[in-house]
């Protein structure tokens, strides 16, 4: 069934089939993962195991209720972004850190706030919609899985595209901590594998020369500073004064789940954002 993105009806769409792997050339390329590879869209987390209430449940519950991936969040279903400001891609390793990343961006750069607060590529091609319409985008954060996803050639040159147009930023963590991670949402690979996509994605985002950050320094006060300078330079964005205190997502756990909740129901208008599905790394 052909699908059409609601919001742009002028943008023609081809329609994808199951794995959207129908080139020979989404496995030939090298370096790229092919269908036997690919990992889910969504992680279902295992609640078996936790009491009828405990926390995780109730978590759970509310993420059912109060659901991440609303048109005011997210791009699909919600509408392109568009900006005078360069695109942002966070291309990342799952529970790696994707979305304190993107959390550290809409927080402290100006102009990046906007209803939806982000593009999910990979969710945006999966779906089946026509990624000449990304063409567009501006003025927002761009999240991808890519070297854990397969796509094809037309794909990722889409990707590379909007990214060239503003910068590429890898969050970087170690592979036991993701490993574990992704274990607890339901996924189990090897940190040989996990190294190899790293690699990955190195090589296809190198020619871009793509900004690296820590884990760790994205919950130091003291080291994000650094980086968000250094991405206001790579985006011709003016700098901040040298004691501008950056918002940080911190470590306290009824805080930001009471910040998620409120950038579920607030979206831009949020005080802090936080995108994070699960927050619990």
């Amino acid at each position: 069934m052909n699908k059409s993105f609601p919001l742009q009806p002028d943008v023609p769409v081809r329609p994808l089939g199951r794995s959207f792997l129908g080139e020979a050339e989404a496995c030939t390329r090298p370096g790229w993962t092919c269908e036997r590879d690919i990992v889910p869209v969504s992680l279902p987390r295992n609640s078996r195991a936790h009491g009828l209430l405990s926390l995780r449940r109730v978590q759970d519950l509310a993420a059912r209720l109060i659901p991440h991936g609303t048109a005011r969040v997210v791009c699909p279903p919600g509408p392109i972004p568009t900006g005078p400001q360069p695109p942002i891609v966070v291309s990342s390793l799952m529970r790696s850190g994707t979305h304190l990343v993107m959390d550290l961006v809409l927080n402290n750069l100006q102009g990046y706030r906007q209803d939806p607060l982000y593009i999910d590529f990979d969710s945006y091609v999966y779906e089946g919609y026509s990624t000449d319409a990304l063409r567009r985008a501006g003025s927002t954060v761009v999240k991808t899985h890519f070297a854990q996803r397969p796509f094809t050639a037309a794909a990722a040159d889409s990707l590379l595209e909007l990214a060239s147009r503003g910068a590429v930023i890898i969050p970087v963590r170690k592979l036991a901590d993701v490993q574990r991670s992704m274990a607890k949402w339901g996924y189990r690979i090897s940190q040989a594998d996990l190294a190899a996509q790293h690699q990955q994605q190195l090589d296809f985002w190198k020619p871009l020369n793509p900004l690296l950050i820590d884990f760790d320094d994205l919950l130091d006060a003291g080291k994000a500073p650094g980086f968000l300078a250094a991405l206001r330079q790579r985006l011709a964005l003016p700098a901040l004064p040298q004691d501008t205190v950056p918002v940080m997502a911190g470590d306290s756990r009824p805080r930001n789940l009471w910040r998620k909740l409120r950038t579920r129901l607030q979206a831009s208008n949020a005080p802090v954002i936080n995108t994070t599905v699960g927050f619990k790394l």
